[in-house]
Parts: C-alpha cells; structure tokens; sequence
C-alpha cells in the first residue's frame, strides 16, 4: 500500500512561507540604548552619555546629538550665537571686552555704549590719543 503525501491547509501553507521567509532574511541585531543614553542612529548603533546631547560638542560620527538643538539663553544673557551656543551676562555687552569667542557681545556697539558699560564696573575710561585704556574708578 503507498500512502499519499499530506495535503496542507491555507493555514499551514502560509505558516511555512511565513517561516521560510523569516528563516532566510539576515539576522539583524539592535543595540538598545539606556535612558541616561542618546542613540546617535548610526550603522556601529553607537550611543553617548545623555548628558553629552546639545553641549556643543559632535560626540556622534554622524553629529546626531548635536541635530535640532535649540538652547536658549535667559533674559539677563546675550547669545554668542557659536556652535557651543555660549550665553555671557548682558551686562558683559558692549562693555568693550570681547567675551564671546567669536566677539558677536561686542559687534554694533557704539562708544557710548561701552563707556556706560564700564562705568558699572567701576571703571573709568580714559581716551589717550585714539586708544582705549581702563582704568579702576578711584573709591568713594
């Protein structure tokens, strides 16, 4: 007596597609990152310190953790407006010292500007042919 092979249903048929397909897609592996972690979505699935994310510095190849960052200075701050995103005090503006590395605390200020400036540091300034010279105010 020969026997006649099985006869599948629907179901079976499309379970055995279904685990054909799966068993010949490549194994992928995802790296989870912690919550005190940033993912920087890259291929090496790399992650950083949660407290790297928008310090200026690109700590992902990619520069993910730096993407989209949007700090902002309080109101009693001037924004260098460099990629660290530097506040100094207002009242550093116009106060004749360049402060921002990039020197934006000290663009398009006039003289009188910078004069007032000093005057609330206790300094005085003296104009000597042509050039600036700060001198601390004499003491009350």
């Amino acid at each position: 007596m020969s026997r006649s092979p099985p006869v599948l249903t629907d179901m079976e048929s499309s379970f055995m597609f279904l685990l054909v397909v799966t068993l010949s897609c490549p194994v992928q592996t995802y790296k989870i990152c912690r919550s005190t972690e940033f993912s920087c979505g890259d291929e090496r699935r790399t992650c950083v310190p949660m407290i790297w994310r928008c310090d200026g510095d690109s700590d992902c190849l990619n520069g993910a953790d730096e993407e989209g960052c949007d700090k902002i200075c309080r109101s009693t701050e001037f924004s260098c407006g460099d990629e660290r995103r530097t506040c100094v005090p207002m009242i550093w503006r116009c106060d004749g010292d360049s402060d921002c590395l990039n020197g934006a605390d000290e663009e398009g200020c006039e003289e009188k500007q910078w004069q007032s400036q000093a005057r609330t540091k206790r300094h005085k300034v003296k104009m000597n042919k042509g050039s600036m010279q700060m001198t601390p105010a004499a003491s009350a």
